[in-house]
């Protein structure tokens, strides 16, 4: 074989090689895109599922079984203003917010202040959370 000959061979391996490296490496890229997408969709799927039936299964069981969701107004003896209140089965939700931890303190407690402060500091902390990872998600 000549020189000339030996180099379009070397030369058209190379370029073969070369543009097969470059569609695997946009294969991949695409691949993984597309994975991490479905990555996320699926997780969204599965733990909001989860969250939607354990939430349904609460606003069933809530109302049948008083003694266990609302104690304090089950016993007499544990009975406090608070517990007093009976909303329905979703309105509950926006008189959680209207109670003052000065009432909570007095009729439940420090230690039910200081959790509920707690709580509400970590759902803070998650929404900020949430939102930053806006930014990292994949475009």
């Amino acid at each position: 074989m000549k020189a000339n000959e030996l180099y379009r061979l070397y030369y058209t391996e190379f370029y073969e090689e070369t543009r097969l490296l470059q569609a695997n490496e946009t294969a991949t890229d695409t691949t993984s895109a597309t994975s991490h997408t479905d990555i996320i969709k699926s997780t969204i799927i599965l733990y909001g599922s989860i969250f939607a039936v354990l939430f349904i299964l609460f606003l069933l069981l809530r109302p049948r079984h008083p003694h266990v969701y609302n104690p304090k107004k089950s016993f007499p003896a544990l009975n406090t203003p608070v517990a007093e209140n009976d909303f329905g089965r979703l309105s509950w939700m926006w008189h959680v917010f209207q109670v003052s931890y000065e009432d909570i303190r007095e009729q439940c407690g420090m230690d039910a202040a200081s959790t509920l402060r707690i709580l509400e500091m970590g759902v803070k902390l998650s929404l900020v959370g949430v939102f930053n990872s806006a930014f990292l998600a994949p475009v």
